[in-house]
């Protein structure tokens, strides 16, 4: 069955946003390839409430246990809050994302309900998944970059010693040549011995 929720953003700064996230706010996050960045997020809820227009719409909001105290902590980090307003259901505000969409937040004053029993467990084992095949493909990456250049530095080195090699060859045939010249040297025209 289910085993939790996957909330979209589309951002028009995809990059300064997720950084947001994962420094402003410390979500913990797992890299999904191409520094594309999953958040985890605290327990999460779904309320469904009348829509103004046909087709409706999804919103997300994050929740807090201590608004006043979280506008705090924005503040220290240079982040602003919007003002914070009193609705029955809780008090509410919102920050701005570098991208300039704004993400609302809200201190519950509303029973929140039970997270379903081992929904936790199954968001980490995935979050864990993530992680390791994340790492696997690292581990590949740069197995294949370390194999490519230790087959370059294996090439110049086997350079110097087929040189090495092609000089001791020379130096032999050299050598041979030099003792068939002395032999021919030692040879008179007509072909007999100097010394005879």
């Amino acid at each position: 069955m289910l085993t939790g929720a996957h909330v979209l953003i589309f951002s028009t700064d995809r990059h300064a946003d997720s950084a947001f996230l994962r420094d402003v706010l410390a979500l913990p996050s797992v890299d999904a390839g191409d520094n594309r960045l999953i958040f985890g997020l605290p327990p999460a809820e779904v309320a469904l409430h009348e829509a103004e227009a046909a087709g409706g719409k999804h919103e997300l909001w994050l929740i807090c246990d201590d608004i006043q105290a979280f506008a705090a902590a924005m503040a220290d980090k240079q982040v602003a809050c919007d003002p914070i307003a009193e609705r029955g259901w809780g008090s509410v505000s919102a920050i701005t994302l570098p991208s300039g969409l704004k993400l609302s937040i809200y201190e519950a004053h509303h029973a929140r309900p039970v997270a379903k029993k081992g929904a936790g467990k199954a968001l980490r084992e995935t979050a864990r998944v993530v992680r390791k095949a994340t790492k696997k493909a690292k581990k590949a990456a740069k197995k294949v970059a370390t194999t490519s250049k230790a087959d370059k530095a294996d090439k110049k080195a086997k350079k110097p010693a087929k040189a090495a090699k092609s000089e001791k060859a020379d130096k032999k045939a050299a050598k041979k040549a030099a003792k068939s010249a002395k032999r021919s040297a030692g040879t008179t025209a007509a072909g007999t011995p100097a010394s005879a």
